[in-house]
């Protein structure tokens, strides 16, 4: 499944101390796999 793997990662992002770099990086993630995460 797409979504566990996706979970990981936000898990991960999580961890960073700065929430706005998560978020960035989370954007970018679901900006360059949108298909992956939804489908």
């Amino acid at each position: 499944m797409h979504i566990f793997p996706f979970c990981k990662k936000t898990k991960n992002f999580q961890v960073l101390p700065d929430p706005k770099k998560r978020i960035l990086k989370v954007f970018i993630v679901i900006k360059t796999q949108p298909l992956k995460i939804f489908s």
